[in-house]
C-alpha cells in the first residue's frame, strides 16, 4: 500500500488476507493505526514495513502475527512505544529496525524475543 496519502485508517474488521506473506504500508501519511487483529487478519505474514506514516502512534493493541520475521518501522514520527504488549510472542522475529521514529521513547519492558539476530535502531533520539 503505497502513496495513499488520504488513508486515515483500514475498515473496520481489518482486510483479512491469510496467504499474505509481505505488507509494505509507506507514503500513508494521514495513516493513524494498523488493523486491530492483525495476527489473525494476516496469519502468514513473514514481513511488516511500515515507512513514512507520521501519524501512526502505537501498533495494534492486538497481536502482531506470530510468524512475523522481519518489522522495519521507518519514519513514522509519532510512534511512541514499540508495541505495548512486547514481542515476545514473535518468536521467528529474526531482524528488528526502527528509523526515525523522533517519539519513540522506550522498546518493551518485556525485553525481545531470543530469536532477534539483527536490531537496528537509528535516529530514535529519545529511546533510552
Amino acid at each position: 500500500i503505497r502513496h495513499c496519502p488520504d488513508i486515515a485508517s483500514f475498515p473496520e474488521g481489518g482486510l483479512p488476507a491469510p496467504n499474505l506473506r509481505k505488507l509494505i504500508i509507506d507514503d500513508c501519511l494521514r495513516l493513524e493505526e494498523l488493523p486491530e487483529s492483525m495476527h489473525s487478519l494476516l496469519p502468514s505474514l513473514l514481513v511488516l514495513k511500515v515507512r513514512n506514516c507520521p501519524e501512526v502512534a502505537s501498533f495494534p493493541g492486538g497481536r502482531l502475527p506470530s510468524n512475523l520475521q522481519k518489522l522495519k518501522i521507518d519514519q513514522c514520527s509519532k510512534l511512541i512505544v514499540a508495541h505495548h504488549k512486547g514481542f515476545q510472542h514473535l518468536t521467528n522475529l529474526r531482524k528488528l529496525k526502527i528509523i526515525g521514529c523522533d517519539e519513540l521513547q522506550s522498546l518493551p519492558q518485556e525485553g525481545l524475543p531470543s530469536s532477534l539476530k539483527s536490531l537496528e535502531i537509528w535516529v530514535c533520539p529519545l529511546v533510552e
